[in-house]
């Protein structure tokens, strides 16, 4: 057995990920942690992850705090040392520590490195994408008052909530009793952003008054005084922030907008449902994502993306679908989606959905795609005006059912009505070709057959 020092690197925990936010330390310095033992949380841009320890031995130094930001692959993030017998007593009063040799800093590597974990890592998914507050939170610089807790019932007094495992971490290294959290959701289960409100609440009542901060730049000059907080940004929303505003900038957008009757397409939805179950019952976001998928495969040249020095044609549609998280927008794939029937979908878009919101995506889940659907339909939406996901070259957005007066057979009666509009970047197709995706797009919504098939 060897006596060396083990390093803990930052691991390439997603393909191309040159960095990542070392969230949390779940071990401290002179815990004995075994192999496969979770000793840290690495936050990504779409999720965390959970790092292993890569040995059994003792965690005898760390070099990165939790909550450090734009740690690079490869950098130390703490180190090993085997145990030894002495450590069965160090603990004893008058005992002194035990040490390994002190292991040198390594300069991270400029690109990901196959040496940045073990062959054999795969870090599991945590339970949320939230990362926890780092050790000095970010101040209130306002003077609003303490933020709401709300949500489900409090529990009885003498009961305790259920609780996921992270939000039980986060909530002993928090010094919060989880008795006395009140989940949100309805779901009876306290989650790690239940203590997050906790934190916040805690954090506008002790706060200092900033009255001598500085402000940076001249518009902070002209910001209102109006009574306020700022808030830090999880890595999906810095991430997304990024990306849309990149994309915004350089993508040429155009938009297309098209009206579909979809009366009979409810009709046949209502017949579907009434063969399976409650958990197998279709939404609307089901069937539209099997119509673009069908779409896409009967325009190809939609199916596309800009890549710089040409277009990109793609073989499959691997349709993403945006899904609203406590940390912001991710956008999951149904891999090869113009493949698969409307009730192969809707079970993929179930469990998507659910470990998005729960954090346990993983980086094939969300890696790609070749077109994206961002349905708003449920809040009451008549119409949006997404933008683009790069490098794709187009994206669906879904507005809600209405009921509008329509001309049938020369005649005015009320109809239900749906808007789709659809953002492409003008530099990988045209207008005309947009039109035609919409226009098949229509087609399938108004003599739904083919989407049931």
């Amino acid at each position: 057995m060897t006596t060396d020092p083990l390093k803990i690197l930052m691991p390439e925990v997603a393909p191309s990920m040159t960095s990542a936010t070392l969230a949390a330390w779940l071990k401290q310095p002179g815990d004995p942690v075994q192999a496969g033992e979770p000793i840290a949380e690495v936050e990504t841009d779409k999720t965390t992850v959970e790092l292993e320890s890569p040995a059994d031995g003792i965690l005898d130094d760390i070099r990165i705090d939790a909550g450090t930001e734009g740690v690079k692959v490869g950098t130390l993030l703490g180190v090993i040392r085997p145990a030894t017998d002495s450590d069965a007593t160090a603990d004893a009063p008058g005992s002194p520590p035990v040490s390994a040799a002190p292991v040198p800093d390594t300069e991270p590597p400029e690109q990901p490195s196959e040496t940045a974990a073990p062959a054999d890592y795969t870090p599991p998914v945590a339970e949320s994408p939230i990362a926890p507050p780092p050790p000095s939170p970010i101040p209130f610089v306002g003077r609003a008052g303490p933020a709401p807790v709300s949500g489900s019932p409090a529990p009885a007094s003498g009961e305790r909530p259920d609780a996921t495992p992270l939000a039980a971490r986060v909530a002993a290294h928090a010094g919060i009793d989880i008795a006395t959290v009140t989940p949100a959701g309805g779901t009876g289960k306290v989650t790690r952003q239940d203590i997050e409100r906790v934190l916040d609440a805690r954090v506008s009542v002790s706060a200092p008054e900033p009255d001598a901060a500085p402000l940076a730049t001249r518009e902070q000059d002209l910001l209102s005084d109006t009574p306020y907080r700022d808030e830090g940004l999880t890595a999906v929303r810095r991430v997304t922030a990024e990306r849309m505003a990149h994309a915004k900038q350089t993508a040429p957008h155009f938009y297309l907008a098209i009206d579909c009757a979809v009366d009979r397409l409810l009709k046949r939805r209502a017949k579907a449902n009434a063969k399976v179950g409650m958990n197998e019952a279709l939404t609307l976001n089901d069937i539209i994502v099997r119509a673009a998928a069908l779409a896409l495969a009967a325009v190809p040249e939609a199916n596309v993306a800009w890549t710089g020095a040409g277009i990109r044609r793609f073989a499959r549609v691997d349709l993403a679908v945006a899904v609203a998280t406590g940390s912001g927008l991710v956008t999951p794939i149904v891999r090869a989606a113009d493949t698969k029937n409307v009730h192969a979908i809707a079970a993929e878009l179930r469990d998507l959905t659910d470990r998005a919101r729960d954090g346990r995506l993983l980086p094939d889940d969300y890696s790609g795609g070749t077109c994206t659907v961002s349905n708003l339909g449920m809040f009451g939406v008549s119409s949006l005006y997404p933008i683009l996901n790069p490098p794709q070259g187009c994206i669906f957005g879904i507005g809600a059912l209405e009921q509008r007066p329509v001309i049938r057979k020369k005649k005015v009666r009320a109809g239900t009505m749906l808007t789709v509009t659809l953002a492409a970047d003008h530099r990988a197709l045209d207008g005309a070709t947009g039109a035609a995706l919409l226009r098949t797009f229509r087609t399938l919504l108004e003599d739904p057959g083919p989407l049931f098939a």
